[in-house]
């Protein structure tokens, strides 16, 4: 069955946001004729709209945040102001109030409730105290780019903050340091665009969702920025612009830029429902105890979907510690204590082998007859002699040739693109790369004094793979790519170290990845800008 969509606010951008303190809840809309409607719920459904908050702002509301206290609640508007509002007076807090110079369209409180952060087009978060106003930090982004959506840790380590270009920088809320920035990761949007990049933290923090560059949603772990831990990617994904999780963290709903609204369970990472949308939804909110979430879209029109999970299934409000330890362990061990997994832990699991090898039909006799007791030789505790381990083949480096007594140079890697030429000199050798059709290339590829010892390489279509093995106390083992439109300027060259004891035993590259395969039996798979997409083991 489809949604059904009621009009509330004039199209353009709108939000929507459930707080409830008691027995009392409301659902709180907020759109572009500045108003924002506040509605009673019965039996957590919709009943009739109270109260507008038509005053406040002189342009548009973008954005809503509901403190975690459920005590007061924000807006942020195109009029260059935040207000705050005490709930459920729904009395203005004079206290509270946050100006820019340019339209606000990022707001979130802090998981105690005691800060409050906002951000817009001016290239800045400020962070106030939410209870009087008064100023903790500014914080510039740099490169200067419009803030497209912000969001606190759980656990008050960290604020993650996205721009309009796709990066997504961290802070540490602490020490006030920049932790990093994950490059033009989330789609490149327009200010005004209504596709809205928000990132979301996982109730517990352990996890950062990030909307992906092309489509899907990436996921981080905390602490471990490097890689990504996991990527949701179905075909039936594109572009993301919202990602809410579900209040306990099992479930989340994704809004995408073809109007699709896709239900995921985030444990099995499967779909559970998907509905078509007329509008592109610009907000997402799960009701924080009942199975309901409310959307609204760039029409000014909102709908609520109730029975979201499936009746099977854990409800999404339903704490973590409350839910069955059957939903978490498909199958039970006898006298083994349950385990509490995180809510995404996959379910897929390495099968158990049967240690005993395999025998075809015509070994049934010999196993019947070795397996018999023999009246002259009965069981004994002998020690089976195992068969001795085979050597390991030492690792093959495509198109690389051997560096001989004598010999002053060696290809590291001879294929059809060219070849990567290692020339000893003085004091460091020199790499050389050549083409087979230079004119492919257009200038010559100047050489490059080898600092690390690369005794690895391998030739792409984009690029050039370096690999050397570590070098005692002068170095670890190295990896180094470099793209070939980067020579004459080495933005996007990367060199990675691997930690002490890894070493790299081989590299390839493709289209879109590099790869290193290390002697701790870990294949690593990068992107070209030098981002840890994946490690197999």
């Amino acid at each position: 069955m489809g949604l059904t969509f009621d009009f509330c606010h004039a199209a353009g951008a709108c939000d929507i946001k459930y707080i409830a303190r008691g027995e009392t809840e409301h659902l709180l809309t907020g759109g572009q004729d500045a108003t924002v409607g506040i509605r009673s719920l019965e039996n957590h459904q919709v009943k009739e709209l109270v109260k507008e908050l038509n005053s406040e702002h002189d342009d548009g509301v973008n954005v809503i945040a509901v403190s975690p206290k459920n005590d007061k609640f924000a807006t942020g508007s195109s009029d260059r102001e935040v207000r705050v509002f005490k709930y459920p007076e729904f009395a203005l807090d004079s206290d509270v109030k946050i100006r820019f110079t340019l339209p606000v369209r990022a707001l979130a409180f802090s998981a105690d409730g005691a800060a409050l952060a906002a951000g817009g087009d001016d290239s800045c978060v400020r962070v106030v105290n939410a209870s009087d106003g008064s100023h903790i930090r500014t914080i510039n982004v740099e490169p200067s780019c419009a803030v497209r959506s912000i969001a606190f840790d759980p656990t008050g380590e960290y604020l993650a903050v996205c721009t309009v270009d796709g990066t997504v920088n961290i802070w540490s809320l602490s020490t006030e340091e920049h932790i990093c920035a994950l490059k033009k990761i989330a789609p490149k949007v327009d200010v005004i665009d209504n596709l809205l990049n928000r990132i979301a933290w996982h109730p517990d923090g352990s996890l950062l969702a990030i909307p992906a560059e092309d489509k899907g949603v990436i996921l981080y772990e905390r602490d471990c920025w490097e890689a990504e831990a996991s990527r949701l990617s179905p075909p039936s994904l594109s572009k993301v612009s919202l990602f809410a999780w579900s209040p306990n963290g099992l479930y989340a709903v994704i809004a995408d830029a073809d109007m699709n609204l896709h239900l995921y369970d985030m444990k099995k990472q499967q779909a559970l429902d998907r509905h078509k949308m007329d509008c592109l939804a610009c907000g997402i909110s799960w009701h924080p105890s009942a199975n309901i979430i409310s959307i609204i879209g760039d029409e000014g029109a909102f709908a609520v979907w109730n029975d979201v999970v499936p009746d099977h299934l854990p409800p999404p409000g339903q704490p973590i510690d409350e839910i069955d330890n059957s939903y978490f362990n498909s199958e039970a061990v006898e006298d083994e204590p349950p385990r509490r997994r995180h809510p995404i832990d996959n379910l897929a699991e390495e099968d158990d082998f049967d240690s005993e090898p395999a025998r075809g039909a015509d070994d049934e006799d010999d196993f019947e007859a070795a397996a018999a007791p023999s009246p002259s030789r009965p069981f004994t505790n002998e020690r089976v002699r195992l068969p001795e381990p085979l050597e390991e083949q030492p690792p093959i480096h495509q198109g690389a040739t051997p560096l001989t007594d004598g010999a002053s140079r060696r290809f590291l890697t001879y294929n059809t693109i060219g070849s990567i030429t290692s020339r000893k000199d003085t004091e460091f050798n020199v790499l050389e790369v050549n083409f087979h059709d230079s004119s492919r290339r257009g200038a010559r590829v100047p050489p490059m004094r080898d600092l690390y010892g690369f005794t690895m390489g391998v030739l792409g279509e984009n690029g050039v793979m370096y690999a050397s093995p570590s070098q005692g106390d002068r170095g670890p083992s190295t990896l180094m790519y470099r793209p070939f439109q980067s020579w004459g300027g080495n933005d996007a060259d990367w060199t990675l170290h691997l930690a002490e004891g890894e070493e790299a035993v081989n590299v390839a590259l493709g289209k879109h990845w590099v790869a290193a395969s290390t002697s701790t039996n870990l294949l690593r798979i990068f992107s070209h800008s030098g981002l840890q997409s994946f490690i197999m083991t």
